[in-house]
């Protein structure tokens, strides 16, 4: 699921130049894409979650291609996103990208080399991380709410999820409700006040 996940955002990013009217495509994919990436990365960001191997599965041919499908397509449409300078518009969308394809050979290489769990743990928390930052820096300067809302809810949770398995003090976590109070209240000030500056914007054009 995480290989169709990347797949779709690779897809998206190819078909950005497609033509259309009012059907987006690339938007429709992309969104599909990011709702199963989130999840699943978040999921892996457990220590407890065993991400996968390929060895579990049966060896039979279906097996097989039920695993190389995926593994083909995601490697095929970043390749090509890549080959095509679609990888990313600007930072925001080259950070984006990046990540991507971090988590998709971290997952390969899960496969392929034993004794990693621990790297590929890190690189879920990471990607995880950064690219919840990258969301909300980009809903803050596109002045996007959905996008300010989803990059805080992934920095929230990881917050959350992190806190409370490395710390079991009350007044710890109790800081921790605080600060991410605090932060959430900072991110509404500032979307509130540029929202309020292209409204002045507006009634002065």
């Amino acid at each position: 699921m995480l290989m169709l996940g990347s797949a779709l955002l690779a897809i998206a990013k190819l078909m950005e130049r497609v033509a259309r009217d009012h059907f987006q495509p690339d938007v429709v994919l992309r969104r599909i894409g990011v709702v199963i990436w989130i999840v699943l990365v978040f999921i892996g960001t457990f220590a407890r979650t065993d991400i996968g191997d390929m060895n579990d599965l049966p060896g039979d041919f279906r097996a097989c291609v039920f695993w190389a499908g995926p593994v083909l397509l995601a490697t095929g449409a970043w390749l090509w996103a890549y080959i095509a300078g679609l990888s990313g518009r600007n930072m925001a969308d080259m950070i984006e990208s990046a990540i991507v394809v971090a988590v998709l050979v971290v997952l390969l290489m899960v496969n392929v080399i034993d004794d990693i769990d621990g790297f590929a743990w890190i690189v879920f928390n990471l990607g995880f991380l950064v690219m919840g930052g990258v969301t909300l820096s980009r809903g803050l300067n596109e002045v996007r709410w959905g996008l300010t809302a989803l990059g805080t809810l992934m920095l929230a949770a990881m917050v959350f999820a992190r806190f409370m398995d490395l710390f079991d003090s009350l007044l710890a976590r109790s800081a921790l409700f605080i600060m991410v109070g605090i932060g959430l209240f900072v991110v509404g000030q500032i979307v509130s006040r540029r929202k309020q500056r292209q409204r002045e914007r507006a009634s002065d054009a």
